[in-house]
């Protein structure tokens, strides 16, 4: 059903409960429609819980590097240098110290970089001036540590494209992201993953396509929404809002039998939770990473 369809619902209960011939043709309680129709979706999505779809595409490229350098893997730097080599475009890796790291492409010295923050490990990742052997050296006269060192050989356009290489890749949840179902990968459920409010940490092994299944909110009504809109939630929800609606209207009219409103407006939330059914009645969206 539509907003407009609702709304007209609503003003019917309105004009049935209240003894005010005139309160649905007050301009002010016309205006107020469209805010409590949100209201009430977003209570009800709680309920009448709304399927969505999140696609995540994980593709992390073969790490070039030589000696083999595993996620988490921690090294510690002294006194000598320690170098990194393998044939690859971009760089990766995380440092915690006061550090000095050459970057060489084929022997020639590229880049160097310069890390003093002891607080943390901070990330490093990058492109070099041409193609062939890279060496990462870490250098520098002090004690400090570093880890998740990579070179791919794969041809990033940007810096920001290159990969994180650690045992998680972060993702940010979608915006209208509510309360996780599921998580699957190649039809099975995906059970090792970690989430931090909205991020969605998942192991850096996993290849391909994942399926993010969450119950999401609904999409915002606001004062300019057309009456055309179309609801997510189930028909059976829909009918249930206007009894919301009403019923917060109703309660600040003196002339209303509330009493006999919200007793019938109880009556429906409870056939409703009673009845509801699982899957036919949520709508799937997807999106895409």
């Amino acid at each position: 059903m539509t907003l407009g369809d609702l709304k007209k619902y609503a003003v019917k209960l309105i004009d049935e409960y209240s003894d005010n011939a005139n309160i649905t043709d007050d301009e002010d309680i016309r205006e107020k429609l469209n805010g409590l129709f949100n209201i009430a979706q977003f209570e009800m999505c709680q309920i009448d819980k709304i399927k969505k779809t999140h696609k995540i595409v994980q593709d992390i490229p073969q790490n070039e590097v030589s000696p083999s350098s595993t996620q988490d893997a921690l090294y510690t730097h002294n006194a000598e240098d320690i170098e990194f080599t393998g044939s690859g475009k971009s760089y990766y890796f995380q440092v915690k110290g006061s550090a000095t790291i050459t970057i060489k492409q084929s022997g020639m010295s590229d880049i160097t970089l310069t890390n003093t923050d002891n607080t943390g490990f901070t990330t490093y990742k990058g492109l070099t001036s041409g193609t062939g052997t890279i060496t990462i050296v870490f250098g520098g006269d002090y004690y400090y540590t570093f880890k998740n060192v990579a070179i791919f050989n794969a041809n990033y356009q940007n810096t920001s494209d290159i990969p994180n290489y650690e045992r998680y890749v972060e993702y940010t949840l979608p915006n209208d992201y509510y309360q996780l179902n599921n998580i699957t990968y190649k039809g099975d459920t995906l059970t090792d993953y970690k989430k931090e409010n909205n991020k969605l940490m998942i192991p850096s092994y996993y290849e391909g396509e994942i399926v993010v299944n969450y119950y999401g909110y609904p999409t915002t009504i606001t004062d300019d929404t057309e009456d055309t809109f179309t609801f997510e939630l189930s028909q059976e929800g829909q009918m249930v809002l206007p009894y919301y609606v009403a019923s917060d209207i109703l309660k600040s009219d003196v002339s209303a039998d509330y009493t006999s409103f919200e007793a019938k407006y109880n009556a429906k939330l409870e056939i409703f939770n009673a009845t509801k059914l699982d899957d036919n009645n949520v709508v799937e969206i997807t999106k895409l990473f």
